[in-house]
């Protein structure tokens, strides 16, 4: 394939959020990108591919680099002494890794332990099962020379008959849309997309399964953003009419209280004006009582006067008449 950026279906989208052309995803986009004479195409060599392929797969940020993941082991163990990471800065680091990831791996011996830390310092620990199976099959180990490892898995993608492996296959059709527009590449370079089918096919069935995909997403996206802002205008015009009729009401109701507060004011008016009438009549009940008492009690004393006369005229009329007949 081509390595002119003009014509290359890998090229990232024309974006300033997008990483540099010359970022490792770029340069490191299968087993194939790794050219070292050191690293035949025998079963060990294509082992250690896979798992350079696989770290850098993983642990690349957003501009495409490894800076962060070393940045990350710095942090966690630059001043521990006796690590492996010991006062190392970020450039010593991608030196030192860069000899079993990235596309100038060496055939030397493997360090477990920095391809443990690696993922460890990067919250990649669910890594460390299909890490453990690749690095024994690139350090020709068996399963008990890992004491720290618990489980170790094979990865879904590395299948056995396929010598080619890519990072799309390994990242998957998520991880690869940070990096690429695919749907761009299969429309403008006809011909490298006729090399890729025919060198890669499982390569070139990928691509086209993530821009066919692409393709349903901002289809599905247009189609979202057109709901949306008709939603938007609905939920508009809802509002406004929400608005005015809550005004109405507003009105209606303090019209309402109003009312509602006049009546009351007239009904309690005219509960006063009887409370006072009530009142008043009982004041004439207690006059009137009062005379009728004062009355009372001056027919009473004339009643016993009366009584005591009476008395007094039939004591006299007896004597009278006891002396006549004397």
């Amino acid at each position: 394939m081509s390595r002119d950026d003009d014509h290359n279906p890998r090229k990232p989208r024309a974006s300033s959020q997008k990483p540099a052309t010359n970022a490792l995803v770029y340069k490191l986009t299968s087993t194939e990108s790794i050219t070292k004479q050191a690293l035949h195409l025998d079963e060990q060599g294509l082992a250690r591919r896979k798992l350079s392929l696989f770290l850098a797969t993983t642990l690349v940020d957003h501009r495409g680099t490894m800076t962060t993941a070393y940045r990350a082991v710095k942090d966690r163990w630059e001043m521990e002494a006796g690590h492996w990471a010991y006062g190392k800065n970020v450039n010593k680091l991608q030196s030192e890794c860069g000899k079993f990831v990235g596309t100038g791996i060496e055939a030397r011996p493997l360090d477990w332990a920095k391809i443990r830390d690696l993922l460890v310092a990067n919250q990649k620990e669910d890594l460390i099962p299909q890490a453990a199976y690749l690095f024994r099959r690139a350090a020709n180990i068996g399963e008990s020379e890992l004491d720290d490892v618990k489980a170790v898995t094979r990865p879904e993608w590395d299948v056995d008959g396929v010598e080619v492996v890519t990072s799309l296959m390994i990242g998957g059709h998520k991880w690869a849309l940070q990096f690429w527009d695919f749907q761009e590449a299969m429309l403008t370079n006809t011909q490298e997309v006729d090399l890729l089918k025919a060198h890669l096919p499982v390569t070139y069935e990928l691509i086209m399964g993530l821009a066919r995909e692409q393709l349903r997403l901002d289809t599905g996206l247009a189609k979202a953003k057109r709901d949306l802002e008709a939603a938007q205008r609905e939920l508009s015009l809802l509002y406004e009419q929400f608005k005015i009729r809550e005004e109405h009401a507003q009105r209606a109701f303090e019209h309402r209280m109003r009312r509602v507060g006049d009546e009351v004011g007239r009904q309690s008016s005219e509960l006063l004006l009887e409370r006072n009438a009530l009142l008043e009549q009982c004041a004439k009940l207690r006059t009137v009582n009062a005379l009728l008492e004062r009355q009372l009690n001056s027919a009473t004393e004339e009643r016993e006067w009366a009584q005591r006369r009476l008395r007094a005229l039939g004591d006299d009329e007896t004597t009278e008449m006891h002396l006549q007949l004397t």
